[in-house]
Parts: structure tokens; sequence; C-alpha cells
């Protein structure tokens, strides 16, 4: 910025608290939230972050709707209205019903189908957990030989020179 630019912010701040335009460059913070009665909050990243998540109204029903999944994966044994590897003969090829208590129905060999989508659920959330580990410990890994390893010079390629 220029020294014009900050003399005129200057006099345009001090004419709106009502001081005196040659003050307010030796005035201090708390002078300044004494005459204007503002006082700025101070936040962080994560503050700032998370108002920003919290505006987008599609992102926090995601959230939602994960953490009902993640939930439901978690909580498969209990909530599982049957077994994951139990057998109902009485109900092969069943299609979805309530009455029945088959949500999903079940398969030939009468496995029912919303049991063993919520324990498939518990499954994915292990398998993606060990393979963020994994990609995490290696990305590291990677990250600190490129960043320790010597420099080298590289040499321009003799045929576009």
């Amino acid at each position: 910025m220029t020294e014009q630019s900050l003399e005129r912010d200057r006099t345009a701040f001090a004419g709106a608290a009502g001081a005196n335009p040659a003050d307010v460059g030796a005035s201090t913070d708390a002078a300044l939230v004494h005459e204007t009665g503002l006082e700025v909050e101070v936040r962080s990243q994560w503050t700032y972050a998370r108002r920003r998540f919290m505006r987008h109204r599609l992102a926090v029903v995601s959230l939602v709707i994960l953490i009902v999944i993640f939930t439901a994966g978690f909580t498969a044994p209990w909530i599982a209205p049957y077994s994951f590897e139990g057998y109902d003969i009485n109900n092969l090829e069943v299609g979805p019903t309530l009455s029945g208590g088959h949500v999903f129905g079940t398969d030939l060999l009468g496995r029912d189908y919303f049991s063993r989508v919520l324990f498939g659920i518990r499954t994915s959330i292990h398998v993606a957990f060990i393979v963020t580990i994994l990609a995490v410990a290696i990305g590291t890994a990677i990250g600190m030989v490129a960043g320790l390893a010597p420099r080298r010079k590289i040499r321009k390629n003799p045929i576009s020179a």
C-alpha cells in the first residue's frame, strides 16, 4: 500500500471514531477499542472452517448421514434383526417386506440382506481405517526421504540443447 492510501484509511477511521487523525497512528489497540467501542474477537482457523462448513447445508446433511451410517455399522450386532450368517429356510428369496421382518428381503439361502448390509458397513469402515493408516505411514516415509535426500543438479537434455 502507498503512503497516500494509508493516510486516507487513517483519516477515514479517525473520522468514524471521532478522533484526531494525527493521533490514530500513535494510538494503541486498547485505545482504539475504547474510542470506537468495537472489540475484535480472536478466532482460530478451526473456528473459521467450522463456521464455513456449518453454512453449507448439503455438507451438514451429508455429515449427519455419514454419522448415522457409521453408527449403524458400529452397532450392527445389537440392531441387526438376524445374524450375519444365519439362514431362514422358510423365507428363501423373499422380497423386501416389513411384515415378514426382512426389510431388504432375503437371498437364495434365506440370509437377511439388511443384516448383511449392516455387518458389511463394519467391514468397510475397518478396511477404510487400515488403508488410511497405511497411506499416511507410507506417504510420511516417502516425504521424509524426499525432504532429507541431497539435491542433485538437473542436467539439461542434450537433445534439446
